[in-house]
C-alpha cells in the first residue's frame, strides 16, 4: 500500500507490522 512518498517510512513500518 504505497500512497506517496511522504508516508513512505510510516506505510513500510506499518506494512512489516501488519503483514508480518
Amino acid at each position: 500500500m504505497y500512497e506517496t512518498r511522504k508516508n513512505n517510512g510510516i506505510s513500510h513500518f506499518l506494512e512489516h507490522l501488519f503483514f508480518k
